[in-house]
């Protein structure tokens, strides 16, 4: 009896873990397009279709239900291609609106780190600048009297004591 209790508690234990799990990783979007789908279209386009199989086919015969099947598989190519355009408009266009939203909120947030920066001295700037110095160095371009303050340590040792290549 207990072997069975537990048996029961493990077997429990795992649906309930695998039912919060099914429902913390459900896109709620896709289910509820494909609700509005199926309450507002795809049912009232069935009832309408069976509705005048009933006015056409009265008796039951084995002719009348294999028309039904026929007429209900071709009746669907449509209505499932209408499905399949609507949820991916519906779902594209939510994926583009939450695209922009990110971009919206990416170019936000880089107009205010570049703001916090000019604040701090311009460290962007500063950034650019070592970067665009050491690119002229290393083509071997002069700097001008300006830039000569504001090397970078690892630029004014190279220049005293020359590269690893010429110090050996």
């Amino acid at each position: 009896s207990n072997a069975l209790v537990d048996l029961w508690a493990k077997i429990y234990s795992k649906a309930s873990q695998s039912i919060r799990r099914s429902i913390d990783e459900n896109d709620w979007v896709r289910s509820a397009t494909m609700g509005v789908w199926a309450i507002c279209f795809y049912t009232p386009a069935y009832m309408a279709l069976y509705a005048a199989f009933d006015r056409v086919f009265q008796k039951r015969t084995p002719f009348a239900i294999g028309s039904r099947v026929v007429g209900a598989v071709i009746y669907s190519i449509p209505v499932n291609a209408l499905f399949f355009f609507y949820g991916t408009s519906v779902h594209h266009t939510l994926e583009w609106y939450g695209l922009w939203d990110s971009l919206l909120a990416d170019a936000e947030e880089e107009a205010e780190w570049v703001d916090h920066a000019d604040e701090k001295e311009g460290l962007l700037s500063r950034i650019s600048k070592q970067i665009s110095d050491r690119l002229r160095f290393k083509r071997g371009e002069t700097s001008t009297e300006e830039d000569q303050s504001e090397k970078i340590p690892a630029q004014e040792h190279v220049e005293k004591e020359g590269t690893i290549e010429e110090i050996r």
